[in-house]
C-alpha cells in the first residue's frame, strides 16, 4: 500500500447497486506482485451481493489467462469497454498511471 496521498482507484457507478473499480497495481506495500503483473486492474463490484456471494468480478485484458487473475491488469496501450464505460491506459510509471474514461 503506497503511503502518499495520491490517487490509487476510481469507482464508477454503473447502476444504483454495481460499481466499475479503477486500480493502480505496483509491487509495493503489502502488493508483492511481479512487474509484469502491475497495471491497471478492472473490476465490477455488485453490492446486492455479499463479499463471499461473488459480488466481485474481475475484468480481464485480452489475451490473459491465468485463472487467479494474476495477469489481468491492464498495461500502457491496452484498453477495454466494461457496461458502456471505456477505460483507455495510456502509460504506467512508478510514480503513477495515466488512464482515460470515456462513455463512447
Amino acid at each position: 500500500m503506497r503511503q502518499d496521498k495520491d490517487v490509487k482507484s476510481i469507482m464508477v457507478p454503473l447502476s444504483a447497486s454495481k460499481i466499475l473499480v479503477i486500480e493502480s497495481r505496483k509491487n509495493e506495500g503489502l502488493d508483492i506482485i511481479p512487474a509484469d503483473h502491475e497495471g491497471v486492474l478492472i473490476y465490477t463490484v455488485d453490492m446486492t451481493k455479499g463479499q463471499l456471494g461473488g459480488g466481485y468480478e474481475t475484468q480481464r485484458r485480452i489475451g490473459t489467462t491465468n485463472p487467479t487473475f494474476e495477469d489481468a491488469a491492464l498495461h500502457a496501450g491496452d484498453s477495454i469497454t466494461v457496461e458502456g464505460v471505456k477505460i483507455e491506459v495510456l502509460a504506467l510509471d512508478i510514480s503513477g498511471d495515466t488512464i482515460k474514461i470515456s462513455k463512447p
